[in-house]
């Protein structure tokens, strides 16, 4: 399934998440959980410069490229309904 392209935050198309999320490491669970709970409940993320930059996101999309991808997505999906964010599929 691929993301919808409207509203989303995507590090591998948007070069400051892109940096942010190598500055940040986001290959370390505990990091994508913080940022996913910042952008849903939030509407912020801070970049690699330390910038907040308000975003509005109606998905999130995790990529599963890399070797904790599986890792983050149980993290994230744990940090967001802890935060009381409503998850939900795409399609119904």
């Amino acid at each position: 399934m691929s993301c919808p392209q409207r509203s989303i935050i995507n590090p591998l198309h948007d070069t400051a998440f892109h940096a942010l999320s190598h500055a940040y490491g986001l290959d370390d669970p505990r990091a994508a959980a913080f940022q996913a709970v910042a952008i849903a409940r939030d509407g912020e993320v801070r970049t690699a410069t330390g910038t907040t930059v308000g975003v509005k996101a109606d998905t999130l999309c995790l990529h599963g490229d890399n070797p904790s991808a599986l890792a983050n997505a149980r993290a994230v999906r744990a940090a967001l309904q802890a935060a009381g964010i409503t998850l939900r599929p795409l399609a119904p």
